[in-house]
């Protein structure tokens, strides 16, 4: 069930989408991601999120080279 959510959103997301909602969220999550993105911001289920975050699929994107090196700053500072 996980996989079947993940691809749309996915989709919407690499297509630039700001925000994407799944149908079955609350009313306030809903009301939350339309006010999100009427003010520019991004915006994204947290069960989506999750699923995104754990998601070992062949095509998960990886991450930027300057994603990996703020990564690696982070750690180094958080120690």
């Amino acid at each position: 069930m996980d996989a079947l959510l993940a691809g749309p959103g996915r989709a919407a997301t690499r297509a630039g989408a700001l925000g994407y909602v799944l149908k079955n969220e609350e009313t306030a999550l809903a009301r939350a991601a339309i006010k999100a993105v009427a003010g520019g911001k991004d915006w994204i289920s947290p069960r989506l999120a999750y699923i995104f975050a754990t998601d070992d699929a062949a095509d998960r994107p990886g991450l930027s080279a300057q994603e990996r090196v703020r990564c690696s700053f982070t750690q180094q500072v958080c120690r």
